[in-house]
């Protein structure tokens, strides 16, 4: 069993790690550190049950000319990574978790959650707002209400989107279901965002919106 994780980083939470529970069933797992643990572009977590998974899973011949067998061998890394030679990602990871600590890397995953929590009761809150579902995780997906009530929601939705990033004061992401439901989905991973930052961001929703 392979899992995909976008919320790996709660390992780093003991408030939030219990999410995380009976991951020791998967095979393997994966998980990106610069989602949320505040490291560059790309810091990738590919970590597997088993042994020797990603050395079995490389070996498909035809690197004779690149891998030998010769003394000290077992120290050439390349026969275990996906892309064979690469920069060195997990130096980015160690360098920040060296930098702010495990106590330091637990507080930028429980502020997070805090001001999304904080964000979703303010789309709650206000009766211009729809909560597409409770959030499981550090996305909050919502509907904006269109006055009109005869406007096409979705449409409405849309287009109040690429209004507010054309006006260059916010930028959030916006995704649909398969049934033509558009939604804007606002991602916590900015630790930089203020709870004041995030009642702007309804102010500018709401004074752009008709």
């Amino acid at each position: 069993m392979l899992m995909e994780l976008g919320g790996g980083a709660v390992l780093f939470s003991k408030k939030y790690q219990h999410l995380m529970d009976d991951i020791e069933n998967a095979d393997s797992f994966t998980f990106d550190a610069h989602k949320l643990l505040g490291t560059g572009l790309i810091t990738s977590f590919f970590l597997a049950k088993k042994d020797g998974v990603l050395k079995a899973a490389n070996s498909g011949g035809g690197s004779q000319y690149i891998f030998h067998d010769y003394e000290n061998s077992e120290f050439d890394l390349g026969p275990k990574s996906l892309q064979c030679g690469r920069k060195v990602d997990s130096l980015k990871f160690w360098l920040t978790w060296k930098s702010r600590g495990h106590t330091g890397l637990e507080t930028l995953i429980d502020e997070q959650y805090e001001k999304q929590i904080y964000f979703t009761n303010l789309i709650k809150e206000h009766p211009r707002f729809k909560l597409i579902q409770e959030p499981e995780y550090l996305n909050v997906c919502f509907q904006v209400l269109p006055e009109d009530q005869d406007v096409d929601v979705n449409k409405y939705n849309l287009d109040l989107r690429f209004k507010l990033v054309q006006s260059g004061k916010l930028m959030t992401n916006f995704s649909s279901f398969s049934d033509g439901t558009v939604f804007f989905r606002h991602i916590f991973a900015n630790h930089e965002t203020t709870k004041a930052d995030l009642v702007q961001l309804i102010e500018l929703i709401l004074s752009n919106s008709i």
